[in-house]
């Protein structure tokens, strides 16, 4: 198929793109940003085209080029802050550019169209997170997923658009952004420092990035999807003492977290555990990789990266 990728330099996105790639479909990438770390490990064959989602003419300029069967959205700004400060950016975005995509794509004959969202959109409500239950957004980028969610259902509502939501758990993976969680800690091990975090008895479902690529493949091709939101989460659950535990262990370090060093957002939920009930039903999903198989990998990953970077140091 031919996979148009917004977004495709970032984090999921860069790991999507090579996912799309092994299976043998013609991608065009979607994007502004510089190139993602990721690149290099299997995004080569991709079909770049820069430009902005807030530019209408680059936007249907990119789509006009590429064609696409299906469309992956995963450009977003993504900032869990509680302040206002961040709204605007978030707005502009997440909503109005998910409304330009939407309207470059009409007259395009799409087979389908994956929206990635976020489980935050529950915010405090009732655990297991189900579709079905009410969204309670706890912050700016919250709300603006569940705007840019309804603007695609509504489309789906009214002209049979074919318009998936998958609402994803806390994923983590190589290449994530060295201020998450899972890199904030190996980085802090990795330079003998005592990682500052918040509480300590935070719970979250975590997911391994392949788990969430495999699951938005699947939603790409599941035609019952259109229409639907599907969670890909676990209810298994880790604590952040758990998951600095376990990666401290990993890494036999010596040290410490400073738990409680970080402030805690305001409203934020104490648990996220998503039921997969509708993506095993619907997609034949549930993830593979265990937390403490991810760590692994995760960990062996950023060390290949710092010790690539202390030895061309060295050599120069």
């Amino acid at each position: 198929m031919r996979a148009f990728v917004t977004g495709g330099m970032g984090f999921l996105g860069a790991h999507l793109v090579s996912g799309l790639l092994r299976q043998g479909h013609h991608v065009h990438v979607f994007d502004q940003g510089p190139i993602s770390t990721f690149d290099n490990s299997g995004s080569e064959g991709a079909v770049t085209l820069r430009g902005d989602l807030l530019d209408t003419n680059s936007i249907r300029a990119a789509v006009s080029e590429a064609k696409p069967d299906v469309v992956f959205h995963l450009a977003a700004v993504v900032n869990l802050d509680r302040s206002l400060d961040i709204a605007d950016s978030c707005m502009r975005v997440n909503v109005l550019g998910t409304l330009n995509l939407l309207r470059a794509l009409e007259g395009h004959q799409l087979e389908s169209f994956v929206l990635p969202s976020s489980v935050e959109v529950y915010g405090n409500g009732s655990i297991p997170f189900r579709e079905d239950q009410a969204a309670a957004p706890p912050s700016p980028y919250a709300v603006s997923k569940l705007a840019a969610e309804q603007l695609a259902l509504c489309l789906y509502r009214s002209k049979g658009f074919p318009a998936v939501v998958v609402r994803i758990a806390t994923a983590y993976g190589p290449s994530q952004p060295n201020h998450r969680l899972i890199p904030s800690l190996i980085g802090a091990f990795s330079r003998g420092e005592r990682p500052a975090l918040s509480n300590p008895d935070l719970s979250r479902d975590f997911l391994y990035v392949d788990d969430v690529v495999e699951g938005l493949l699947l939603a790409a091709e599941c035609q019952a999807g259109s229409g639907e939101i599907i969670n890909l989460g676990d209810e298994q659950t880790y604590t952040i003492k758990q998951v600095a535990e376990t990666v401290r262990n990993l890494m036999a370090v010596d040290l410490s977290p400073r738990y409680g060093a970080k402030p805690a957002r305001a409203n934020e939920a104490r648990v996220w555990a998503s039921s997969n009930e509708k993506a095993l039903e619907l997609l034949g999903w549930t993830p593979r990789t265990v937390l403490r198989e991810g760590l692994k990998k995760t960990i062996s990953w950023y060390c290949s990266q710092l010790n690539a970077t202390s030895s061309t140091v060295t050599n120069q």
